[in-house]
């Protein structure tokens, strides 16, 4: 049995002896100053213990928060990529589309803007501009949504 334990053991009967007889010495007096200090150390680092692992869980460090952050910036500039090549594709394909006279051009530059909107929204995720990184993408929704608005009914 180890020690601490031996300790803990030892500090129950005396306080069951101290409960059960009138008279007896306080515990504190029976069991040596270092007894008292392994419990208490051992208490104290049973608690720590837990606390420590209870952060580490709950709570992810401001190094590992700024890696995630790196990381969805970069898969957000592939993204970006990604859409510029679909409005190009977008606009190859525009000629064929069934737009009228005056909503070919209002089609044209609504695409354009997205494009450059997807630009702009690369070059501040490639660059970890993380501030900057949830206006732009609101941005390019509202070009999005417009657009789909005026030439797809919804």
């Amino acid at each position: 049995m180890s020690r601490s334990k031996q300790v803990i053991l030892t500090l129950i009967l005396a306080l069951l002896q101290a409960c059960s007889s009138p008279g007896q010495p306080p515990v504190a007096q029976e069991i040596a100053q270092s007894d008292l200090h392994a419990i208490m150390t051992d208490r104290i680092s049973d608690s720590i213990d837990r606390m420590d692992t209870l952060l580490h869980d709950q709570i992810r460090t401001e190094t590992e928060l700024d890696q995630d952050r790196r990381r969805n910036a970069a898969k957000i500039a592939i993204a970006a990529g990604e859409l510029q090549q679909s409005v190009d594709m977008i606009l190859a394909l525009q000629p064929k589309l069934p737009l009228n006279k005056d909503e070919a051009p209002e089609f044209i530059a609504l695409a354009s803007q997205l494009k450059h909107q997807a630009a702009t929204l690369q070059d501040l995720a490639q660059h970890n501009r993380i501030d900057g990184l949830r206006p732009a993408v609101e941005r390019v929704k509202t070009t999005c949504n417009t657009c789909h608005k005026l030439f797809r009914g919804y």
